[in-house]
This record gives structure tokens, sequence and C-alpha cells, in this order.
């Protein structure tokens, strides 16, 4: 029906205009989201009516098409798989497969999981693979997590990005394929430069472009599109509608979200599976 707060009698004058304003305020949040989702960026997976959420809509929208790396930087939790996929939904590969990797935790196996093996390369290799790389051919990588990477990895991404062309583990056969390279982290990459954990000439070609997220705490205005975003998400999955009071929400708002908008949405799934 509309209801966004009620007054008990007896009430004041400043109560009375701080329930109207506060209705007003929930109003034109949800019209703003509303607007943000319908026409300027429909499809688009990163919610929010925020100045920095639709800045970098907008920047994934100039992106998408260019088919050069991008490098996300942010804190985690703040959406940076999610612009990743936004930059593949909206280009010419969108077609063709997105490949996410977390680099953090490869290990002492990256090589050979991003550049494939031939049969007998090692002990345990009894069939060739493709890899990461040679899967994705024509489609998108996301690295996640980059600065996770082994420096002797790093040098053949490296050499990969420069001409496409890369070698599987124990083949001197030289392979190219056709792949858009994306790539995320949480740390500090100019300083891993300068204490020689992460190679400068890769972080130069990785940040052709390079989109920075902003921390839920400060883009408050996010929070309440995000609320019924993933609302709407937990509803669906269980054809349930449902609602929360703008009490609730406002609380909500005023909270602090270290952990960005993974926190959030954990904590509307806890909520929402309580409700039920």
């Amino acid at each position: 029906m509309g209801l966004t707060h009620f007054l008990f009698k007896p009430f004041n004058e400043s109560q009375l205009v701080y329930t109207v304003y506060a209705a007003l305020h929930f109003k034109r949040l949800r019209n703003a989201f509303v607007a943000s989702t319908s026409t300027e960026r429909k499809g688009s997976g990163y919610i929010g009516v925020s100045m920095s959420t639709r800045d970098i809509r907008d920047e994934i929208a100039s992106l998408a098409n260019l088919d050069i790396p991008v490098l996300i930087l942010g804190n985690s939790g703040t959406g940076k798989e999610i612009i990743a996929r936004d930059i593949h939904r909206n280009s010419g590969r969108s077609q063709s497969v997105f490949m996410p990797i977390n680099c953090a935790v490869l290990g002492t196996l990256a090589e050979t999981e991003l550049f494939g093996h031939v049969s007998g390369a090692f002990t345990g290799a009894v069939k060739s693979t493709k890899g990461y790389i040679g899967t994705a051919d024509g489609g998108t990588l996301f690295f996640d997590e980059v600065g996770e990477l082994p420096l002797d990895v790093q040098a053949k991404l490296l050499r990969f990005l420069d001409n496409g062309e890369y070698s599987r583990v124990g083949e001197a056969k030289i392979h190219k394929v056709d792949v858009r390279v994306l790539a995320a982290t949480n740390r500090n990459l100019q300083e891993m430069c300068r204490s020689g954990r992460f190679r400068e000439d890769l972080y130069y070609r990785l940040s052709a472009s390079v989109i920075q997220t902003t921390p839920l705490d400060e883009r408050k205005a996010d929070i309440l599109p995000l609320i019924w975003h993933f609302l709407d998400l937990f509803g669906t999955a269980k054809n349930i509608t449902y609602e929360i009071s703008a009490d609730a929400a406002s609380q909500l708002i005023e909270k602090d979200w270290p952990g960005n908008v993974r926190q959030l949405k954990q904590t509307l799934y806890k909520i929402s599976q309580m409700a039920t």
C-alpha cells in the first residue's frame, strides 16, 4: 500500500515533520532506483543511485567495446567481479565465455591451471589440458586477486598479454588465442611493485584503464536500492515477496559495513531466512 511510517498519539510538530521528511526521502530513493535500473543501465548488475555508482556504470559502458585490459581496484565486497561481468556482458564477446579465476587459490598449480599442460609433463599429468586461457578463446578472462600470482607466472602472463601467445607446461609449441583480460585486486599493486612482489611492466600492461570502486560506507544512497535488490532476489528464489519497514531500512542505512556489499547481502539473507 506504500505505507512507510506511522505516528503514535500524542505526537508533536517535530515528530510529524521528521516522519514526513523520512517518508519523502524513502520515496525519492525508491523512485531514483527504479529509474536507474529501467532506463539508465537496464540489465546492469551494479546496483545503486549514488554518483560514484553512476560514474562506474558510465565507465563500464565506455570501456565495454574497447577490448583493452581493465584493472578494477577496491576493497573486498565492493562488487569488482560484478563490474567485470558487466563489461563482458556489454562487449562484443558477450556470446562467448566469461572465465573468472581466483588467483589466491591457484598456489603452486598456477602455471598449469592458467596455461594448461601436455600429457606426461609432470607426475599425475595423465592427459593434456587447455588451461583457463585456452578454454576462454574468444571470450573474457577475469583475474580476481591478481596480486596473488607468483612472479614466474606473472612473467608468462605478461608475454601472453603482449601478443596473445603462450605455451603449455611441458610443450615447446606456441599457441595463440584471442582473449580479453580483466583483473581485480584489493591490494596496492604500486606498493607491491616497489617492494618487488609484483612486476611493474605487468602492472602497466593490466592498467590500460582503471576502475576504482568505493566502499559502501561512502555511498550510503546505494544501501536502500541494494536492500530492495537482494530481498527481491531472495524472494524470487522462494516465490515469496519480502517487505521491509522504513525504520528497519533506516537502521541498515546507518549501520557500518566494513564488509561492504557482500556483508549487507549476507545480513539480508539471514534476516530473510529468519522471517520465514
